[in-house]
């Protein structure tokens, strides 16, 4: 590292990061520490590159990180303790050890978000990276939103859409427009929407399309939004592109039978989300359902 970090003591921002990456080739037997994924990095010099990005660019903000151990068997954790020895002794990086639910994303996610410190919560895939300004850019929108996410181009609101300038939810539930990784949000609205959904990772093909635990959440999270009265409190800022290095395998989901795939895992997370809504609600996600199946 290049100068002495300062002891974090509480974080305005924790930064959760998972130590699996996609696709999870750690994970198979015999692999282990020799698994490499595209341009031959290997899940362990993933993660810690993601770590190191965020270590290296300027954090007005206050931020930790939490690195939630989810019981990958090539070493990963033992790895970063090595060679982030100082951001550990400051509590600028935590590490948190999954004993239960290893391999499930959502959970290892909650947990990480139980017991980090910050007001803030963001949730950084290892395979992707935030690069350098974007803390900075973050910081002054903190203060005045609850949930935050980034794109690569933003929706069209207002005027000839049919949308309000803040009907963010229906803008949300006609198509993602967020990225992966770029997840900000406030405690309290992640706390009252119950985090992640557990047991996400388990369900069959498409659920193991990268970004569909993110879409469910941001899902309920506008939802709740919506509900109380606080649309306002969301921002998608348009910078995402910028912001954050997405890995080879999601910038190659945008094309082919990869985004059809996609766009049916978005169906089927509709109408999971469904079933927790009023019935009044039902016309709205069964024509956007419809939308993606046609």
């Amino acid at each position: 590292m290049n100068e002495p970090l300062a002891r974090v003591q509480t974080a305005r921002l924790s930064v959760i990061v998972t130590t699996l990456c996609w696709p999870p080739l750690a994970m198979i037997p015999g692999m282990g520490a020799a698994a490499a994924g595209p341009g031959g990095i290997t899940n362990r010099g993933r993660v810690e590159r993601a770590i190191e990005a965020l270590l290296t660019q300027l954090d007005p903000i206050g931020t930790e990180i939490v690195l939630v151990d989810e019981g990958v068997p090539d070493g990963t954790t033992e790895h970063i303790e090595s060679i982030f020895g100082t951001a550990l002794s400051t509590g600028k990086l935590k590490i948190v050890r999954m004993e239960k639910d290893r391999g499930d994303r959502g959970a290892a996610r909650n947990r990480g978000a139980e017991l980090a410190s910050g007001v803030y919560l963001a949730f950084l895939d290892p395979e992707d990276r935030w690069l350098p300004g974007r803390l900075e850019r973050l910081a002054p929108w903190l203060s005045r939103h609850d949930l935050i996410l980034s794109a690569a181009e933003n929706p069209r609101l207002g005027q000839d859409s049919g949308l309000l300038e803040t009907d963010w939810l229906r803008a949300f539930l006609s198509h993602n427009w967020a990225l992966p990784s770029s997840l900000v949000v406030q405690r309290t609205l992640f706390e009252k929407i119950g985090g992640f959904r557990v047991g996400y990772q388990r369900f069959p093909l498409p659920s193991r399309i990268p970004g569909q635990l993110d879409y469910e959440l941001w899902l309920r999270a506008l939802w709740e939004l919506n509900e109380s009265g606080r649309r306002s409190r969301f921002a998608l800022l348009g910078h995402g592109g910028s912001d954050i290095e997405l890995s080879p395998e999601k910038r190659t989901a945008e094309s082919g039978m990869v985004k059809k795939l996609a766009a049916l895992k978005e169906a089927v997370t509709l109408l999971a989300l469904a079933r927790k809504l009023p019935w009044k609600n039902w016309p709205e996600i069964l024509g956007q359902v419809k939308n993606r199946v046609i």
